[in-house]
């Protein structure tokens, strides 16, 4: 997880154009289940449970997972077999979270497994779902890393974004870049940080779709995986 930034206010943009059908989504799946030595493993030696969802191409989907017993990480795939991970939201081992649009229409399947392998304890499990209406709009942005930028306290250079918006709404961020390795970061108005590295196990690309929990101002950072790196990027915000 990065921490410290240092903020520069480069762009103010209004997230107006989107939001979810209703002020929340909908539980489509809600499981309390058990990780232990008895369930599947997957290649990494971790043991992990599969439960099936449903759910429509341009939907915004969410899943998480939390856990008291271990850290907890989430794998979701989709009908046509790509795959969303995540380990650790929000900086925390008890608590792993997805967000994404469906690409296509069917049979989901979320597993729930941990991060190291032989953990094992009781984890809830949760899928919500909803319709995302959206007039369409994309703001693109090009930019430049390097020398002058403003730093991180762990040294990479970033470029900020401070962005406006509303409870409710869905943001998708696609940050890419073929001279860095791309990181992307946004700071919730309470101060919640989402991040990406690399989307789908991309090195140049980076993504976050976000339901926005809250009203206020959001900062997004364009940053890179290890300090010192630099060089131009493309930064796509779809409203």
């Amino acid at each position: 997880m990065r921490a410290g930034f240092a903020w520069v206010l480069v762009l103010m943009v209004v997230f107006a154009g989107c939001s979810l059908g209703g002020s929340s989504l909908t539980t489509v799946l809600d499981v309390t289940g058990t990780l232990d030595s008895d369930d599947d493993v997957h290649l990494d030696g971790q043991n992990y449970d599969a439960h099936e969802f449903r759910a429509e191409e341009g939907q915004v989907v969410s899943v998480r997972m939390t856990s008291d017993e271990f850290d907890t990480y989430i794998m979701v795939r989709s009908p046509n077999g790509r795959v969303w991970e995540n380990d650790d939201w929000i900086g925390g081992t008890a608590e792993s979270f997805i967000s994404f649009i469906a690409d296509k229409s069917g049979e989901w399947t979320a597993l729930a497994t941990s991060f190291d392998p032989g953990e094992s304890g009781a984890y809830q499990l949760v899928v919500e779902s909803g319709e995302r209406v959206c007039d369409g709009t994309i703001q693109s942005e090009t930019g430049e890393l390097g020398g002058g930028d403003e730093q991180l306290e762990s040294g990479e250079y970033v470029d900020t974004y401070e962005v406006r918006g509303r409870k409710g709404q869905t943001i998708v961020l696609d940050l890419r870049s073929e001279e860095f390795d791309p990181y992307l970061l946004v700071i919730a108005p309470n101060g919640d940080q989402f991040e990406n590295d690399d989307f789908r196990g991309s090195f140049s690309h980076s993504h976050l779709t976000i339901v926005l929990e809250q009203s206020g101002t959001y900062e997004v950072g364009v940053t890179t995986f290890e300090p010192g790196e630099g060089g131009s990027y493309e930064l796509e915000m779809d409203l």
